[in-house]
């Protein structure tokens, strides 16, 4: 439209829905840090998105290793870490209490006298050692596989390394539990069970059924060398319950 000169014209700012600015003015704006934690975290929760059911359903198959496998189960076929999480901390938590127990009654057992210092209160010192000997060898070596399996082009997921070794610890839970009996051939056995049924979870979940079918040499000798180091955790456990400080 023309106009005169002198004249000026007023800008048409049309008719824009700005109510939701107007709403909303008083609501801060998410920062780049914030809205790239809130993806990572609703990642992450994705692998502890987990039912009761499905999560007691692999514990099972993992105290008895003889049928199915851990992961299979055509509802929910994808690997978690909660167990990954909750079981070997579930292991530092008891034995760390049972311990302790297991000193005193032992000492009253053999009409000692209770009330030491030394058999009173949880051994932090132990509890120590069991968190460093568990938590290393939950994160440790299922990495350290990883790494070697993708060097011998043999690609595993390590979100499922990391599921079969959590779950593989199951049966280490209940030796923990029988562990405040004040007679150490009842702990020692009930370790040496735990570490067997351990052992066989982990030789037959560790591979997919893809990668488990291959007759690659190299996949039957880490699924050894896996049960081999698994027989060595369970063997450092005893140590520590037994002889640590």
């Amino acid at each position: 439209m023309a106009t005169r000169k002198g004249e000026f014209l007023e800008p048409d700012y049309g008719t824009a829905d700005t109510s939701q600015y107007v709403e909303n003015w008083d609501q801060p704006s998410l920062e780049p840090s914030q809205t790239t934690a809130s993806v990572h975290l609703s990642y992450l929760k994705n692998f502890f998105d987990l039912d009761t059911s499905d999560f007691l359903c692999r514990c099972r198959r993992a105290i008895f290793p003889v049928g199915k496998k851990i992961l299979d189960n055509p509802d929910n076929e994808e690997a978690d870490i909660y167990g990954w999480v909750w079981i070997p901390t579930t292991i530092i938590l008891v034995l760390s209490v049972n311990s302790s127990l297991y000193t005193f009654f032992n000492a009253l057992f053999h009409q000692q006298d209770a009330s030491l210092s030394r058999i009173s209160g949880v051994n932090f010192r132990k509890f120590w050692i069991f968190g460093v000997l568990v938590y290393g060898y939950n994160i440790v070596i299922p990495a350290l596989l990883w790494a070697a399996l993708v060097c011998t082009s043999n690609r595993q997921p390590i979100l499922h390394l990391l599921c079969i070794y959590g779950y593989s610890c199951t049966s280490y839970i209940f030796a923990s539990l029988i562990s405040i009996v004040p007679f150490e051939v009842v702990y020692i056995v009930s370790f040496v069970i735990a570490s067997i049924v351990s052992s066989i979870t982990l030789f037959r979940n560790i591979f997919s059924e893809e990668e488990g079918s291959d007759s690659s040499r190299s996949l039957y000798l880490f699924r050894i060398i896996a049960t081999l180091l698994n027989v060595a955790f369970g063997v450092g456990l005893l140590m520590v319950f037994l002889y640590g400080t």
